[in-house]
């Protein structure tokens, strides 16, 4: 066992930092629950959940023994041999999709699965185009990121629109030929971090479109799956009913496991069209064994009634802070998908240092400067004592 606490200062010169985002503190050795500890024995509240990653919280000790139970029968196969647990993973996982006669892969991350989705869309509709909803991110590679002009289009939309079901079909209609289209992909309501939520409307309309073009819909559940909106998927918030179903984050609570799950009429048009993708990771009983343990725990403990009253709770504490705050301009969220945005008057330097307090007073947050956005997408099992605990240490920043 590595003694941490001999080594003071980590030497980080040889981590390359893309992300993006500032490095606070690289010596971060331990986590349960909501929290992460430090070298010096400091606690922080985690209230991104790794990287919106950890329903169940830091180090779940189901999850941990399910892990090292399979590590010691099998963690990895090849392609023509597996373990039964990566079959009953799967009939569990298209039964929450509410797809039972689906099947699923297992894959690593949550890009790759919506990578495979797009492929086996763009495979069962060869020559049409993609699209999706303006501002989503969808993937950190492949043509989930790349989206290029003259393959994918892109739809306009915003949060303040408030057209009926039938104004939103008659407006695409006008600025959009879905002749062309074949693969629309979806993200549920994380839209790059910022937690703007599609209007109802607006998917009632496209579903109908999908549906009379015979577009097949990818539904990028990475960050919405999984309960983070009270309900396994975020699709289900909607008049949905996808195609494909890419999962990933939530799945491995912390593990690195994400899936493609797709209907009956999917997997048969895929075989049809001969389509095969094939890599390293693919079906491992060992991520298979998390995912399983993951979502049987969710259900045991009743996460997704937990999340709605947790998320409503959060929301309301925004409320009563709004009336202190003036200057926090919306409130938006779902379930424990949740963020507040301030108004024009806080600089960017501001926000730079709201983001800096908050990890001295020991919680992380989501921060995003340039666009005056707070964002908090904690794990579910967060409690009302821990959200106060939140909500005092924002008010004291915004003082």
């Amino acid at each position: 066992m590595i003694d941490y606490k001999k080594r003071e200062v980590f030497i980080t010169s040889y981590i390359f930092n893309s992300t993006g985002y500032p490095l606070y503190n690289s010596n971060i050795v331990k986590g349960q629950g909501c929290y992460v500890t430090d070298t010096q024995g400091r606690k922080y509240l985690d209230f991104e959940a790794g990287v919106w990653a950890l329903p169940l919280g830091h180090c779940d000790p189901d999850v941990n023994l399910a892990m090292h139970q399979q590590l010691d029968e099998i963690m990895h196969v090849g392609y023509k041999y597996n373990h039964p647990i990566v079959e009953k993973s799967a009939e569990k996982l298209c039964q929450i999709a509410q797809m039972e006669k689906g099947q699923c892969v297992f894959l690593t991350s949550g890009s790759e699965a919506v990578e495979y989705g797009i492929q086996v869309a763009k495979a069962i509709r060869p020559g049409k185009h993609c699209f999706s909803l303006r501002g989503q991110y969808l993937a950190a590679y492949g043509q989930g990121w790349q989206r290029d002009k003259q393959s994918w289009q892109q739809i306009e939309w915003s949060t303040e629109d408030n057209f009926t079901p039938q104004e939103w079909y008659a407006r695409l209609h006008h600025f959009y030929d879905f002749q062309e289209l074949g693969v629309f992909v979806f993200e549920p309501g994380n839209t790059s971090g910022f937690t703007k939520l599609p209007p109802p409307q607006l998917m009632t309309a496209l579903a109908r479109i999908c549906a009379e073009n015979q577009i097949v819909t990818v539904v990028d559940e990475v960050t919405c799956g999984i309960g983070r909106t009270g309900k396994w998927f975020g699709f289900m918030q909607y008049d949905l009913n996808p195609e494909i179903v890419a999962v990933g984050k939530g799945l491995g609570n912390g593990y690195p496991v994400s899936a493609a799950i797709m209907n009956q009429k999917t997997i048969e048009e895929a075989e049809q069209a001969g389509f095969h993708f094939a890599q390293s990771h693919q079906n491992d009983p060992m991520g298979a064994r998390v995912a399983y343990e993951v979502i049987v725990k969710i259900e045991k403990a009743e996460l997704l009634r937990h999340t709605q009253i947790m998320g409503e709770y959060l929301r309301a504490g925004y409320k009563s802070m709004q009336k202190e705050f003036p200057i926090i301009r919306e409130i938006r969220g779902i379930g424990l998908l949740n963020s507040i945005e301030l108004d024009a008057s806080v600089s960017e330097e501001a926000m730079r240092e709201i983001d800096r307090l908050f990890f001295e007073h020991g919680i992380i947050a989501g921060v995003k400067p340039k666009e005056r956005v707070i964002r908090t997408y904690c794990p579910l099992i967060v409690t009302k004592e821990i959200l106060d605990i939140y909500l005092k240490t924002l008010g004291k920043i915004l003082q």
